[in-house]
């Protein structure tokens, strides 16, 4: 009698392949297996998180009793699990088995050009569906991976049937989107004039720099205490000093989230890049003096968890439709160019913002 255990995990799904084993009924080759590597997705219409409803196996392991997903080459007595999803591929409810299970080493590629190699697998559906997940023993390697830009496989090796899928989840808000933040009580300028963006409400007319007062659509907050920021320094805004930009740029202190856009305006910039005006991140402009990781902060607004990112969702679909991005109001530089520039302004001690 079929076991009936179901649960469901979140995967990360990143493409239809054909079948990388061609024997779904024996595990994969390591011919096949070297088959993938190099193999890469880039952005959202590419790498997307998946809610799987799978059917649980009990299995004995050296740890005793446990219950894990079997392929369809497991040779489980309760055979092969299950799996209802809505898949990427065709847009529809796909019911499907497990014909490959890798064990890969993914470099990751993060929005703001910082990359990462970490451990984890390769699943494929019989239908083609492939995702990614960590593996089991290196699940607190990717606690911090928030967002996404590109996944690459460099080493790949197939698992042998006696290995069954463990029931370990992506979180569901994966996304290579940053929101860009402020801290809490930064100042911002409205019709009514600055305040607190704390008291911000969806409508309030907020000044833009090319459009003059345009109505807020959207806010988002989440809290952060002193734990969570020793416990994830990433979470820690940077801090813009008053002038640090250049004379009154910024008039006051102004803290800000790490991927935060700022925009360079000089000489060098036009040099380098062929225009005045570029934005970078904040994170990557620390060089600079007057700008550093904010490390006296008890609080600070970041980009979102899942609940406000479907409301996100809702109100501006344009930004996950499966296309390129919305263009950047300026050219958006990271990387080496970028270091040279804040270099160059550095030693010349040349404004960013002139």
């Amino acid at each position: 009698m079929e076991a009936q255990m179901t649960n469901a995990v979140t995967w990360m799904w990143i493409g239809n392949h054909q079948q990388i084993n061609t024997t779904p009924g024996t595990p994969a080759t390591g011919t096949e297996a070297d088959g993938m590597k190099g193999y890469k997705v880039v952005g959202q219409n590419q790498i997307k998180p998946v809610e799987l409803d799978g059917q649980l196996r009990a299995i004995n392991t050296a740890q005793g009793p446990a219950e894990a997903y079997a392929t369809s080459y497991s040779q489980h007595p309760d055979g092969a699990s299950k799996f209802a999803y809505g898949s990427p591929t065709d847009a529809g409810q796909s019911t499907s088995q497990i014909t490959g299970f890798l064990k890969v080493q993914y470099k990751l590629t993060f929005p703001d050009n910082t990359t990462s190699t970490q451990d984890g697998v390769l699943i494929q559906m019989r239908n083609g569906d492939m995702f990614f997940r960590p593996a089991k023993d290196s699940v607190a390697a990717w606690s911090d991976v928030k967002s996404l830009h590109s996944v690459e496989i460099i080493e790949a090796d197939p698992l042998p049937k006696e290995v069954y899928v463990a029931k370990i989840s992506f979180a569901p808000d994966i996304h290579d989107m940053e929101i860009m933040c402020f801290a809490s009580d930064t100042l911002i300028l409205t019709a009514d004039g600055p305040r607190p963006v704390d008291s911000l409400q969806p409508g309030d007319l907020i000044w833009t720099r090319d459009h003059g007062y345009q109505p807020l659509r959207w806010i988002g907050r989440r809290r952060f205490d002193a734990v969570d920021l020793a416990a994830n320094p990433k979470l820690r805004p940077i801090r813009i000093a008053a002038g640090a930009l250049g004379l009154n740029q910024p008039s006051a202190p102004l803290s800000v989230s790490r991927q935060h856009r700022i925009m360079i305006r000089s000489s060098v910039a036009r040099t380098l890049f062929g225009t005045e005006e570029i934005l970078a991140p904040a994170c990557q402009l620390t060089d600079v003096p007057g700008i550093a990781v904010d490390m006296s902060v008890s609080q600070a607004l970041r980009a979102m968890g899942s609940a406000a990112l479907s409301e996100l969702r809702q109100i501006f679909p344009e930004l996950f439709a499966d296309q390129a991005h919305p263009a950047e109001a300026r050219t958006f530089v990271r990387g080496p160019r970028l270091r040279q520039l804040v270099q160059l302004h550095t030693v010349g001690q040349a404004a960013l913002v002139s």
